[in-house]
This record gives structure tokens, sequence and C-alpha cells, in this order.
């Protein structure tokens, strides 16, 4: 069981055993959770300090997952989002926990130096601390947010609070209530049980006229998956009703979108996760094997229907330039769904009835239409006449 609660803990199977032991309890093992951290990453993980692993790690030139050495300015501005990566169980998202505390932290928990000078900026990446000291300033008073982890910083997700600190939302996955306004849903992201945390390429940009905005929050974001070989594969799905399928690990999938309310163009790229990751072995696509030690075996937080009992995660991306592909668009006047999210549009005078809007759809932003009270099936077919004359002639 983790030691504080957050809104991704874990109860395993080994926690319950804990309390049946003292006699006081009975436990049902139906309701244990899979625990996750730390699986397979090998003894140093286990034994030694996160200080060891990631220098193990780093001199292997292995990432330090699930630790991490970035310290992230908690603001954003028109050219800087808050800079955010998947959890290691890909159930969220957040920011490396790396802060600067007002006091010194005991020697044994100093685990950053910076060198010639001892002041370090945002958005960088902090030195490990090897012991040799010559060039080397001990960063004192750095360390991870949380004091139960012994100060190692960790990608932890993040909650918004109101005045009274209500939590009102959060970066967890499976969080329905966490889907975003379509009109601000910058990143076109899909919350639900079956969503999982997707990484982005940098440079995610909203782009509207001539100017040109980062998204509040960059870096990653939470998309519903489905498995298919006939699709190839294992197939992210984004707001608006789009998808790209995932054939290759590291393959980059490009988003191009219209929040239409505000004519703003949404552009970026995901990264696609292993399929293997997330769906059975039947439904990837055979593009090679990868060997056994490469591998970290998670257990699965999905349902038996989109995943095996085990998951894994590995770093031997073949980066590969793929387009995106989008999935057909749904319109239905009557119903209120989720991929396609619509909004009214006010009636003029001249015109009877109510005249709907889907308020994400693919592509860069047209020039302003003045939108007369035909159905929504006509405008999309407008639109997408006009999208096939300018960009595919």
């Amino acid at each position: 069981m983790t030691a504080t609660y957050t809104n991704s803990f874990q109860i395993s199977p080994i926690t319950l055993a804990m309390m049946e032991d003292t006699g006081w309890y009975i436990s049902n093992y139906a309701l244990s959770q899979s625990f996750s951290w730390g699986r397979g990453r090998g003894c140093t993980f286990a034994t030694a300090s996160c200080l060891e692993y990631m220098l193990e790690q780093s001199r292997g030139g292995h990432p330090i997952t699930p630790f991490c050495q970035q310290l992230t300015s908690s603001f954003h501005n028109k050219n800087n989002g808050l800079q955010v990566s998947c959890t290691p169980g890909k159930e969220s998202y957040g920011f490396c926990n790396l802060i600067e505390y007002s006091k010194p932290l005991p020697s044994e928990y100093v685990y950053f130096v910076n060198t010639n000078f001892p002041t370090v900026t945002l958005n960088s990446e902090i030195n490990l601390g090897t012991g040799n000291l010559t060039n080397q300033y001990p960063l004192v008073k750095l360390g991870g947010k949380i004091a139960l982890a012994n100060y190692c910083p960790y990608h932890q997700e993040i909650e918004w609070e109101d005045d009274v600190g209500k939590s009102i939302a959060n970066t967890h996955c499976h969080v329905s209530t966490n889907l975003k306004d379509p009109h601000h849903n910058f990143k076109l992201e899909r919350f639900g049980m079956n969503s999982v945390c997707v990484e982005h390429s940098p440079n995610w940009h909203l782009i509207n006229g001539d100017s040109l905005f980062v998204p509040p929050v960059e870096g990653a974001g939470c998309y519903t998956f489905r498995c298919s070989m006939t699709e190839g594969g294992l197939i992210l799905e984004l707001a608006g009703g789009m998808s790209i399928p995932c054939e290759v690990p590291g393959e980059i999938g490009e988003i191009n979108a219209c929040l239409t309310k505000q004519s703003l163009t949404v552009k970026g790229k995901l990264v696609c996760p292993d399929c293997r990751l997330l769906c059975p072995l039947s439904e990837c696509p055979k593009i090679y094997s990868i060997p056994q030690n490469n591998v970290t075996y998670l257990r699965s937080n999905y349902s038996d229907d989109h995943s095996s009992s085990f998951l894994y995660e590995t770093n031997m991306f073949i980066p590969k330039s793929h387009t995106i592909q989008y999935s057909q668009l749904i319109v239905n006047e009557t119903e209120s769904i989720d991929e396609n999210p619509l909004y009214i549009v006010k009636n003029s005078k001249k015109t009877k009835g109510i005249v709907i809007q889907q308020a994400i759809l693919p592509g860069a932003c047209l020039v302003n239409i003045a939108y007369s009270s035909a159905s929504l099936t006509f405008l999309i077919s407008i639109y997408f006449v006009v999208f096939f004359q300018l960009f595919c002639l």
C-alpha cells in the first residue's frame, strides 16, 4: 500500500495479507490492486537508494524511470506550458516533483549537485551527485516533494483544488469527470476506464491566425484506446472522433484539428506506446521480437477485454513518421456523444430551428464562415470539400 493517500493509491495483495496476519481482519483479495511500482527494475531498485539506482541507470545509458531529475516550474506562460510526463503505471500524468526546500535536507537525502556554480534554473535537468566533490556543489535544499519517499523525485499526478481545498479535477486517466470542456480541450483528451497516458513529442502548438501559443499543460495526455489487428493493432482515440493507429512503438502520430468555437488550430504529435503494453498479442502486428532482458513487466490495470494479464514497457523504440488517420465522424443531433462534442449556435432571425456545430473537427481551422440552418451533416460535408481542395489537390 502506498504511504500517503493520492488519487492513484494502490492496495496490494501483500498489504491485505499483512492486515490478515494481525488476526484482526479477514481480507477480500478480489478487491486487491496491482502494484507495479518498481516491478522488474532489478535488485538495486529494491535494496539501494534511489541515487544509486539513478546513477546505475545513467551509466548504462538507460532512463532513470520511475524517478526524474527535472526542476519544473509550476506556472505557464505563452511560450512555456507546465511540463508533464506519464507516471510509471501510465494511469496518469504529472510533473517531476523535484522542488527546492527552504532548509537543507538531511545529508543522506542530498542526491543532486551542480558544477561550477551553486544555483540551478527552472525547466532544467539537474546533475546527479557522484561522490566526486571536485567542481561540484551539493544542492542541499533540492529533493522530491514527498518525505516518505526519502525525498526521491518522481512524476506525480496533478490535482486542482477550489478555494476551500476541495479537489475538483486531477490528471488520473481513469476518472471520467476529468473530461475537458470541448472548447478548452487543447490536447484532445479522453478520460475513462479504458484511457491510458500517452507521451507527446515537443512543440505542441495552438494557432490562431498569426498567433502561436502552447497549451497550459504539455508533454502528455490521456486517451482511450481499442485493439484491432485489422486496423493496425493499437488504436488511440482522441476527442472529436479522431483516431491514430500505432503499429510501431515510438512512431509519431501527427495531430491537426480545429476547436471551432475559438477558431483555434491544435497542432501536435503523439508518441505511440507499444501495442503489447495494452493489447493481447493476437491483436498486435508482429513487427519484431523484443529480447526478454530489455522488457519491464507491469501488471494490467485494464479489463481483460483489452489487455493480457501482464503488461510491459520497453525503450526499444523504432521512430517512424506516421500521418494521422481519422475515424468516421459520427453525426447525431439527438444524442450526446463524448468523442464528438456538439454545441449550439445562436439562431439568426431568418432561420428556423437550431444550428448544431461540432466543437472539434479534423484539420486546421478555416476562415470564419456564416452558418445557416443547414444540417450538421451538410456543414461537415462542405468543410471536407474545402479541406480536400486546400490540402490534397
